[in-house]
């Protein structure tokens, strides 16, 4: 029965028919509530919806089966910044950098995620402390090739001197425009 449920929400998603698919799913999960390839269908096609507080309770249900997967706790972060709800999506945040802050390819992005969110919240100065503790300008200077001329990105000083500026902090501000211009006088 279960196998059914979830073919005939694959056959509706297949055929654009997303609510059905949705309740297909849905009653494939009361037969086996803990199911992941189910939940994890479901919450995209819920997100794919915008029904977002069932992207948000399945996630969460997600992450306490599978608490291991950083594209879970991603995921639920994206899913509470899209629904406005920026206070839990920067707590879920804290908790994913604390659990898997050593994975290299993503700890930088994830921090200036942080950053976006924080700016969003209006913590201008908080942004600031954490932008200055958080990273190196070597460790957050990234080049770009483009028609055969480098050029250098520093998203680090690019929200320094944001929140610099939102926090009325101007010589700061100045002090990282200069440096982006330094850095990239092109």
């Amino acid at each position: 029965m279960l196998l059914a449920w979830h073919i005939l929400g694959l056959m509706h998603r297949q055929d654009k028919n997303y609510e059905e698919a949705i309740k297909c799913y849905k009653n494939a999960l009361r037969i086996d509530k803990d199911n992941f390839q189910i939940l994890r269908d479901l919450a995209l096609l819920q997100l794919q919806c915008r029904q977002l507080e069932g992207a948000i309770d399945t996630r969460r249900k997600i992450i306490f089966n599978r608490p291991s997967s950083p594209f879970n706790w991603i995921s639920l972060v994206i899913i509470y910044h899209l629904s406005g709800n920026l206070n839990q999506a920067l707590e879920i945040l804290d908790i994913y950098l604390e659990l898997f802050d050593k994975i290299k390819d993503t700890a930088e992005n994830h921090r200036f995620y942080k950053a976006s969110i924080m700016m969003e919240l209006g913590m201008y100065e908080e942004t600031i402390n954490y932008l200055q503790t958080s990273f190196t300008m070597q460790k957050s200077r990234r080049f770009y090739e483009v028609f055969g001329i480098f050029s250098c990105i520093c998203p680090r000083t690019n929200f320094l001197a944001d929140a610099a500026f939102m926090a009325r902090k101007y010589s700061l501000c100045e002090e990282n425009i200069l440096k982006l211009i330094d850095i990239n006088p092109d």
